[in-house]
Formats: C-alpha cells, sequence, structure tokens
C-alpha cells in the first residue's frame, strides 16, 4: 500500500514538473524585434568622424526593372515600396533646367518625364564639434539630400509704400501676422517646414529619441545686416539648415576662405527633383540652402557649387535648384 502511494506521488510530481515549464514557455514573450532596422553608428575616414543615421532615398536603382518594384508592399505613409527586403522610392524626373548636362552620378542622362527608381539609404552625417568638449554631437549631411523652396510665391508680397521690400502674405494676400515679416524669414519659411517632414520621414521613433530639440539662433548676428532679419525669432528645430555664421566657423572646420570644406555632393534623388549641379573633376557638386537672410529682404544665403557663401533670390521660378543638406545636434551614441 506505501509502495502504491509513493508510486502515485511520484507520478503526480512528474506531471508538475512537466506542466510548469509548459506554462512558462505560453506565458514568456519572445523578444520585440528592434523597430529601427538602421542602429545609429559612427566610424572615421582620416581625421574625420561620421555618424550614420536614419534613412532617405539616394541613389539610382539601374539593376531591378521599375515594374518588378512597384509589385512590393507600397507603404502610403512613406511612399516607399518594398521589395527584396529593400526600401525603394519611384519619381518622374524634374531635372534643373540650367543644368547643361543632364546626368546622373554615374554618367547616365535624365531624361525628364520618365520615372526612375532609388535606394532608400542611411544617411552619413559629419561630426562638427569633434574635440570641443560639447556633451552633443552637431552633425551636418555629408550630402545634399533633396531640393526645397524657402518661400511658396504665393505667399510673397511686394509693399505698396515706403520701401518696396519683399513680404510674407498669407492666403488672403493679408500680411501674416501683425508685424512686417520679410520674405526670407526662416521661422515662417516652407524650407524649415519641408525639413520638419524631412524628420519624420528619415527617422525612426528610436532615432528621434537622440536628436536634441535644438534653438536656433535667427539673430542678426547670424547675417550681414540688422534690418532684414530684425523680426526673425530664435526657433526650436530638431533639423535645420546651417547659419551663415555656422557655415563660416573654424571651430566647426570651415573658414570664409577654405570654400571646398562646405562643398556638397548631390544624390541621384536630389537630381531627379531639379537640384542645380557641375561636375567638378568627376563628383556633382550642387547648391546648398542656409537659414540666414541675406542683401534684401527676398534674398537668402546658399552656399554654391564652389563653396562660396552667395545670395539666392527665393522668389525665383527655379528656386527648387537648390537643395538642402540638413545640420543637427544629436546625443552622443
Amino acid at each position: 500500500m506505501k509502495k502504491s502511494y509513493l508510486l502515485v506521488l511520484l507520478i503526480i510530481v512528474l506531471s508538475i514538473s512537466l506542466i510548469l515549464p509548459l506554462v512558462s514557455c505560453k506565458d514568456k514573450k519572445e523578444p520585440e524585434t528592434p523597430e529601427d532596422p538602421v542602429i545609429p553608428y559612427e566610424y572615421v575616414d582620416g581625421s574625420t568622424i561620421y555618424i550614420v543615421m536614419g534613412e532617405y532615398p539616394q541613389s539610382l536603382v539601374k539593376d531591378i526593372a521599375i515594374s518588378d518594384i512597384k509589385s512590393g508592399a507600397y507603404d502610403e505613409t512613406t511612399g516607399y515600396y518594398t521589395f527584396n527586403e529593400n526600401k525603394y522610392k519611384i519619381v518622374t524626373a524634374h531635372s534643373c533646367n540650367t543644368v547643361s548636362n543632364k546626368v546622373f552620378t554615374n554618367g547616365d542622362e535624365v531624361v525628364d518625364g520618365q520615372e526612375y527608381a532609388f535606394l532608400v539609404e542611411p544617411i552619413v552625417w559629419k561630426i562638427l564639434n569633434k574635440n570641443l568638449g560639447d556633451d552633443y554631437h552637431f552633425v551636418y549631411s555629408n550630402v545634399i539630400l533633396d531640393t526645397a523652396i524657402f518661400q511658396k510665391q504665393e505667399n510673397i508680397g511686394r509693399s505698396s509704400t515706403g520701401i518696396k521690400n519683399y513680404y510674407l502674405y498669407d492666403e488672403d494676400g493679408d500680411l501674416a501676422i501683425s508685424q512686417e515679416i520679410y520674405a526670407n524669414n526662416w521661422q515662417y519659411s516652407e524650407l524649415r517646414r519641408t525639413l520638419t517632414k524631412f524628420y519624420n520621414l528619415a527617422f525612426t521613433k528610436d532615432n528621434k529619441t537622440a536628436i536634441r530639440l535644438s534653438t536656433i539662433s535667427n539673430s542678426s548676428d547670424d547675417s550681414d545686416l540688422d534690418y532684414f532679419p530684425s523680426h526673425q525669432q530664435d526657433t526650436k528645430d530638431y533639423v535645420f539648415c546651417l547659419s551663415k555664421k555656422e557655415a563660416t566657423n573654424s571651430r566647426y572646420g570651415f573658414t570664409e576662405e577654405d570654400k571646398e570644406k562646405r562643398l556638397r555632393p548631390v544624390t541621384d534623388y536630389a537630381i531627379a527633383n531639379g537640384v542645380f549641379f557641375v561636375n567638378r573633376s568627376g563628383k556633382l557638386y550642387g547648391y546648398a540652402w542656409t537659414r540666414t537672410a541675406a542683401s534684401a529682404s527676398n534674398t537668402v544665403y546658399k552656399v554654391s557649387t564652389q563653396g562660396e557663401m552667395t545670395e539666392s533670390i527665393i522668389s525665383d521660378d527655379n528656386d527648387f535648384r537648390v537643395g538642402y543638406a540638413p545640420g543637427m545636434k544629436i546625443n552622443k551614441l
């Protein structure tokens, strides 16, 4: 009788020991797949430190048919197709009409009105403030990623009395706010809104936790004149264009005279979207916006294809020819 009791007890214990792991496995959650497929990282090239973070359409795709890419999953939020585990953006080319030799970076001719596919790739950023003791990285895109207008032309008007300056108007033809806001104002610019959209598209939630909301100076200290940026307030931005002062600051590796360091090559995607560029020793360099008001109420400084700080008329019909190479401040990795 005693042996039978012990045998039953042993069977019960064994049964419980087998059941408990099954219950535990059922309740246990599988590790979550990381949301960010591109984990930010640093790499060094000579004396220059770069950070790879975020993603955006860049290189022309030639070895995959557009029809095949379109057979993949389409994300309405990003406008990207996913095919064979890669993301692609398809656009119809409308290249800059003042470029003499319309080609992509591989030398292929750009045919306006034709569809092209571009690979969504990690963005490379150059660290500008290395060895300065800051608790953050001030980074600048290594390429011109896309084109943008500084301000919508329908929002720009001239005053009817006094000095015929260009002001920012709303849709009803009235001054945007009670103050006279010049058309070259960064705070109310379309370019600033474009970079906000870029920020939301290029970075995941995990990326964004590392990007600082920075106070951006738009004061007269960043301009050659006092009165044109007089109504510009400092802004808070995650992503922004460099100011003229920053783009000529020796602390960040720039000087007024050393033009080469300001040059930024264009991407194939920016070419298809209309950026102006020139071929210099086999590399295609383009115009890049700053956020700094220039010598007239409708002009802003840009980095030229020679690396010089030149003025751009923002009411020009060819405004899309100027691209952007954004900057931002991020936590150290």
